[in-house]
């Protein structure tokens, strides 16, 4: 049988794969989030029903080969099938194949020519059918559509294609059809016959002649209906590639050849939307602070001996964001096991040396099984983006990188809402006594947290992420000039240190958390579910 090479219906596939594609470079920031990108609805639907439609047509060749040259008779024993069942099984199968490309066809059509706005409309389901769109006055604009389209319409067709949907149609409801052509039943007679109870009555030229019936008949069944699947074959091929090439000429879509830089672009698209990895590096350093880190170093391993599994300093201490007496030395400690003892004696230490230099200390302490976890995705996160393995082992070597999206903004940002009720919390308690260094200290991590909040926008809706708080402060006032008095307000916060009482604390952290909740709610809102894309509009004073 000879397999006929569907041109358009293959060139229509590289069509919607370079209009889909188009749109993702347009839109990185949903091709991020692994989602369709806005007003490409249509285009990414019409590619799956190609793919269908490619996966239906291969079936239907490898049913019409099957019954063009049938297995020995061995393979039908051993399957414990009869020839005739297993012609007829492939028939019923390319008829079922026949009727769900019918409705693919008309599908993928139903995607292409209706307009984005109006095709996830409820109603729009039934004029997917084939009697909505011979009635569509988009598919009469099309040259030579319809005329295909009707083709398939088996109330006013007869032709291959409108028979074996006829077929399909008793096939599947009433009685089967299949057993009903001529020639199979006068083979199945004479079969029957040849039953050993029934050639005991009969001569031996009867015999004979029964098993040569039998034989020319099953084989004219053979050959008729093999002759019928490839004719069906032939006419669903060529409808369909009349289709897509109607498609094609009206739409003038363009093709791979045409736009090898763009697939080039693409190809890079996924490296392009990836945090990178931090490049720090000791020597960068100053050497005082070298200095206290190689002390603090030494202190840990002390500390943690056999137990400890890695270290990891993170934050301003490599960029230029770094502020002595302000800012902190930030190190991660990763212990093999659990290690409460170790973790109290290091808060000890550290503050007693840092302090003694200058410098504010930070410890987080993990045990390898939480470091691990899906739980601490954010602080691996930041130790791969934003810090140094300063000694042990690389736990983070194999991490993949997420993508810059508001997916990685929603990992950063969620313990927002958290940390600003338990810290409204023990501000107003009265029973928390709190100095002037750690109201101070509060205030900057609260401050911090908004600002990294408050980035988000820039993270979700334009896939930028930087680590540098006077990069995130320009890419804050180009982006959302709106909101520049709010970024240079935290950056210069930021900056300075603060110095506020109970009261004025209070008034900030209340004042910002509400400014910044809506941006908060509607992230929230937006990463837990399959909600479409975020407006790109939505600022932090919006109060929809």
């Amino acid at each position: 049988m000879n397999e006929i090479k569907i041109n358009w219906l293959e060139k229509l596939k590289t069509a919607l794969i370079v209009i889909t594609i188009k749109g993702e470079l347009r839109q990185p920031q949903n091709y991020a989030m692994g989602r369709v990108p806005k007003g490409q609805s249509r285009w990414h639907i019409a590619q799956q029903y190609i793919y269908d439609i490619d996966r239906i047509l291969r079936e239907m060749r490898a049913a019409t080969s099957f019954v063009s040259s049938l297995p020995e008779d061995d393979f039908l024993k051993n399957h414990s099938i009869s020839r005739e069942d297993y012609i007829m099984y492939h028939q019923g199968y390319l008829l079922d194949l026949t009727h769900q490309l019918k409705d693919k066809a008309c599908q993928l059509i139903k995607a292409v020519i209706t307009p984005e706005k109006d095709y996830k409309k409820k109603k729009l389901e039934k004029k997917t059918k084939l009697s909505g769109l011979l009635k569509d006055s988009n598919v009469k604009k099309i040259p030579r559509l319809l005329e295909f389209l009707t083709v398939w319409d088996d109330d006013t067709q007869n032709g291959p294609i409108a028979k074996a949907l006829k077929k399909r149609t008793n096939y599947h409801h009433y009685k089967n059809p299949l057993p009903s052509v001529q020639s199979y039943m006068r083979a199945n007679s004479f079969s029957s016959m040849l039953d050993p109870k029934f050639l005991n009555q009969i001569t031996e030229y009867g015999k004979k002649k029964l098993k040569e019936e039998a034989e020319k008949n099953s084989t004219l069944w053979h050959l008729d209906g093999s002759r019928e699947m490839s004719n069906l074959l032939s006419e669903a091929e060529k409808n369909i590639d009349n289709m897509a090439k109607s498609l094609m000429k009206y739409y003038k879509f363009s093709t791979f050849k045409e736009d090898v830089d763009l697939i080039n672009k693409y190809l890079k698209l996924d490296d392009l939307v990836r945090a990178k990895r931090a490049s720090y590096s000791l020597d960068s350093l100053l050497p005082e602070v070298k200095t206290v880190i190689d002390a603090l170093r030494k202190v840990l391993l002390e500390i943690f001996g056999e137990n400890l599994s890695a270290i990891y300093v993170t934050g301003s201490i490599f960029r230029e964001d770094f502020i002595p007496f302000i800012s902190n030395l930030n190190f991660v400690i990763v212990a093999k096991e659990n290690a409460k003892k170790e973790e109290l004696l290091a808060k000890v230490f550290l503050k007693k040396i840092s302090r003694e230099a200058g410098f504010l200390t930070e410890i987080k302490v993990f045990s390898k099984d939480d470091f691990t976890a899906p739980v601490s995705e954010k602080i691996r996160f930041i130790c791969l983006t934003d810090g140094l393995l300063l000694v042990g082992e690389n736990l983070l070597e194999k991490e993949r990188l997420p993508k810059v999206c508001f997916n990685l903004a929603w990992v950063l940002n969620k313990d927002f809402k958290d940390y600003v009720d338990k810290v409204t919390e023990k501000l107003k308690d009265p029973l928390v006594v709190l100095s002037k260094n750690q109201l101070s200290f509060i205030a900057r991590e609260f401050i911090k947290k908004c600002y990294w909040l408050s980035f988000s926008m820039v993270i979700g809706n334009h896939v930028i992420y930087t680590t540098s708080f006077k990069k995130i402060r320009e890419l804050q006032n180009f982006y959302y000039p709106e909101n520049k008095k709010l970024n240079n307000n935290l950056y210069k916060f930021l900056q300075a240190g603060i110095r506020v009482d109970r009261e004025m604390l209070i008034e900030v952290v209340e004042s910002y958390g509400k400014k910044l909740m809506p941006l908060y709610e509607m992230m929230e809102k937006y990463c837990d579910n399959d909600n479409p894309q975020l407006d790109e509009k939505f600022t932090i004073q919006n109060k929809e």
